[in-house]
């Protein structure tokens, strides 16, 4: 179903999913995996069989971008540490630097010899791998769609042009990282922490924002479609500025993005790029062309 033509207003309040909606891994997982344990002196193995040691039902963001890429072996560390320790560890106070260092250990140390210690340095490589654009890379559509964004804020007066875009993503601490390693520009502003408010003081720098706010499940506790997630964004906006927001949520899991928001009583819009949802009765934007042309950026 396509979505209605609107206007642009002057107080909306854009989310955008971010795993699978604005980035999404250069190669599979698995492969990108076993290509950084192979420099390590790990082998043995094929790629299919370290993506069978990631997954397993794993129900986070990842699982949902990685499930095509990753097999049998990565499952049962994914699904195992999800359980041990939910929310990438916060809930039991663990990093989530800590939570994936487990993840990889679980995932390669079956292939390392008896004789031989785990290759440690796998972690630290990996970890940065997955936390920038050596890991991940935009959609094409996407930095055309921030680019107009950008030319619109600079040709209308900050305190004239009323859309702040923020993320919405069920993940830890790394989106931030990714989002500014692959080009664009991300205010310091994360939900869940003690300062994620900001002023009109701030206004002025708008233009050189692509992304205003980044509200992460690891922060605030709850995930798609958790409601409390929206709500958590709905009551930011409200000690930002007293107005009436319009609140959009663009992503590509119909449950979690597209339910999850109406839920909340946001609109959304579901982005589906590879017609996966062709039977679903929803709004829909096909790419973020098609999100530029309906907003009349």
């Amino acid at each position: 179903m396509p979505p209605p033509s609107r206007p642009h207003r002057r107080s909306l309040c854009l989310t955008l999913d971010a795993f699978g909606t604005l980035f999404h891994p250069r190669q599979p997982i698995a492969t990108q995996y076993a290509t950084v344990a192979r420099e390590h002196g790990v082998s043995g193995f094929t790629d299919e069989e370290i993506g069978q040691r990631f997954k397993d039902g794993a129900c986070r963001s990842e699982w949902a971008l990685f499930r095509t890429s990753l097999t049998r072996v990565s499952r049962v560390a994914y699904k195992d540490e999800s359980r041990q320790h939910p929310n990438y560890g916060r809930l039991v106070g663990m990093r989530a630097e800590h939570w994936w260092a487990n993840i990889i250990r679980a995932t390669l140390s079956s292939f390392v010899p008896a004789t031989k210690s785990f290759p440690e340095r796998v972690i630290p490589q990996l970890l940065h791998r997955f936390s920038s654009d050596e890991g991940y890379t935009l959609y094409p559509d996407v930095l055309p769609f921030f680019q107009q964004l950008r030319r619109r804020k600079q040709e209308t007066p900050a305190s004239g042009f009323g859309t702040t875009v923020g993320i919405i993503t069920n993940s830890d601490d790394r989106v931030p990282l990714i989002l500014r390693s692959l080009g664009l520009t991300v205010r310091p502003l994360k939900l869940g922490c003690p300062r994620w408010y900001f002023t009109h003081a701030d206004a002025s720098n708008r233009e050189a924002q692509d992304i205003d706010f980044v509200a992460l499940s690891y922060d605030i506790g709850f995930e798609k479609p958790d409601r409390r997630i929206f709500d958590a964004v709905k009551e930011m906006m409200k000690q930002i500025e007293n107005e009436d927001w319009e609140f959009l949520h663009v992503g590509d899991d119909l449950e979690k993005d597209v339910n999850g928001a109406k839920a909340a009583g946001w609109e959304s819009l579901l982005l589906d790029r590879e017609k996966k949802y062709v039977d679903a009765s929803t709004n829909r934007v096909q790419d973020m062309d098609d999100l530029r042309k309906l907003l009349a950026l």
